[in-house]
């Protein structure tokens, strides 16, 4: 390359001689230092060599990307059918359900929390919240008479469940709170832990007694079609089923707060969720900016004295050292 670079010097030089006088010629073109000449080819060698090398991207190192971590939602899933209103448990079954609510909410699981209230039909009460007391002040109201239709579809509500923890790649919590276990809800809870990224814990406001479950109308029970009482009993084989499931666990009712403090606990220690960051083939560093470094230091040489001219007379000899050129070329870049 270097003697690339002298023949194009070289027949520049011969060229102007051609065009300019003799008795001009001494004081038009003068012979500079072959020393520094040298010295200019090979800067500009190694200059175009680093720019070329630094475009072409170099990387020798990978890019250590970190984990994704991401917070667990948990969804709360409050039965308001007719049989929470039974008073096996004191002083009603629903009564007893806001009160640990409130209690699990004052323990402080940390999470994004959402209410469901479901019977017939599913609602979403408080959307995904940290504001707890938002969640408060709406459990007090609640009952069987704001629902539409009057039953107990356990499916709709995991479906509406699945909808808002689905919003998130990280695995959601489902906290169950009802009277109703049988083996149809039974494989509603097997489908959902099967197909979702979700685990479940059941919280059951019922009892192995069980009780009548009453009317709308005071000191009335309800009666089925027969004519017969309704009773709502806590089927203990249907719970130990459930429980013997992957992703579900019981959560036994306590009288104190024991209960939804341990479960505040468990929420808030597996709070966060940290995602496996898939390896991508093209997670290089490009490293070629380093070496706008010593390009820099070069090029600034050319702005001493006498060394752009030369630089841009090499560039002009590309294209004006054929025997075909004529006098125009010398003014052509």
């Amino acid at each position: 390359m270097y003697k690339s670079f002298f023949f194009l010097c070289h027949c520049e030089t011969i060229k102007w001689k051609d065009v300019i006088a003799p008795h001009l010629r001494p004081f038009m073109i003068k012979k500079g230092s072959e020393r520094i000449k040298k010295w200019m080819h090979l800067a500009l060698f190694i200059c175009v060599t680093l720019a070329i090398i630094g475009a072409s991207g170099p990387s020798w190192r990978k890019i250590e990307e970190p984990e994704k971590i991401l917070e667990t939602p948990l969804v709360i899933l409050l039965d308001l059918s007719q049989s929470m209103m039974a008073e096996d448990i004191q002083p009603t079954r629903l009564e007893r359900a806001k009160f640990k609510i409130h209690d699990f909410l004052e323990a402080k699981p940390g999470a994004l929390v959402a209410l469901i209230g479901y019977a017939d039909t599913a609602h979403t009460i408080v959307p995904l919240t940290r504001d707890y007391n938002i969640i408060k002040s709406h459990i007090k109201t609640l009952s069987p008479d704001v629902m539409p239709i009057p039953g107990n579809d356990l499916e709709k509500a995991l479906i509406l469940a699945d909808t808002i923890t689905s919003r998130t790649e990280a695995p959601g919590n489902v906290l169950l709170i009802s009277d109703d276990f049988t083996e149809t809800s039974f494989g509603h809870i097997q489908n959902f832990v099967i197909n979702t990224n979700n685990q479940v814990t059941i919280m059951p406001m019922n009892t192995v007694g069980g009780a009548d479950v009453p009317a709308k109308r005071k000191n009335q029970v309800l009666k089925d079609s027969n004519g017969k009482i309704v009773r709502s009993v806590l089927d203990k084989n249907i719970l130990d089923k459930m429980a013997s499931l992957e992703k579900v666990s019981i959560s036994a009712l306590t009288l104190d707060k024991s209960d939804v403090a341990l479960l505040a606990k468990n929420i808030s220690k597996n709070l966060e969720f940290k995602e496996d960051v898939e390896e991508k083939e093209n997670n290089w560093r490009d490293d070629g900016l380093w070496l706008i470094v010593p390009f820099a230091f070069i090029v600034l040489l050319w702005f001493r004295k006498g060394w752009v001219i030369y630089g841009v007379l090499i560039m002009v000899t590309f294209s004006s050292c054929s025997e075909e050129s004529k006098f125009i070329d010398l003014w052509e870049t």
